[in-house]
């Protein structure tokens, strides 16, 4: 494997930048990033990464590997990403953080808000059954003065 990456200066010295893209931290332009996290671009990347894995089993393991990083990287800086800057990390994480609190409701928001919709006044019919005299008298009664039976089953197995 060594014989060929002398043979091919080209292949050497493409699988030594894409170690080095994967290895180091390069953040990827804006611009360039709003173009991969679509999906041609994620589709032009992939198929770059598997162009190179035909054409050579390391590069395209690396080439792969750089695809996914390049991806990752490219999501992470698009448009839509959080870009926080290095000097003032933890003010902005903490603002980042208040900010989205703002808008996810808790338990006890949401149980807050529960109770406020299920405040209103008693309807027509809670008003009549709670001023119906009820249908017991509390006073216990004696024992029935029937007996059940079992009708026919018609060829029907019993429940015991």
């Amino acid at each position: 494997m060594l014989k060929y990456f002398k043979k091919n200066v080209s292949h050497s010295l493409l699988a030594a930048l894409l170690v080095i893209f994967i290895v180091a931290d390069i953040q990827i332009p804006t611009e360039v990033a709003n173009l991969l996290d679509t999906l041609l671009g994620r589709v032009f990347v992939a198929g770059a990464a598997l162009a190179l894995l035909f054409q050579n089993t390391v590069l395209g393991i690396l080439g792969i590997v750089a695809a996914f990083e390049l991806l990752r990287r490219a999501e992470k800086n698009a448009a839509g990403g959080i870009q926080i800057p290095d000097d003032s990390a933890w003010a902005a994480a903490a603002q980042q953080h208040d900010t989205n609190n703002k808008y996810l409701p808790t338990e006890a928001r949401k149980a807050a808000d529960l109770s406020s919709l299920n405040q209103f006044p008693s309807t027509l019919e809670e008003a009549v059954i709670s001023d119906m005299i009820p249908f017991t008298s509390g006073i216990p009664t004696g024992p029935a003065s029937f007996r059940p039976t079992l009708d026919s089953l018609y060829d029907a197995a019993r429940i015991d």
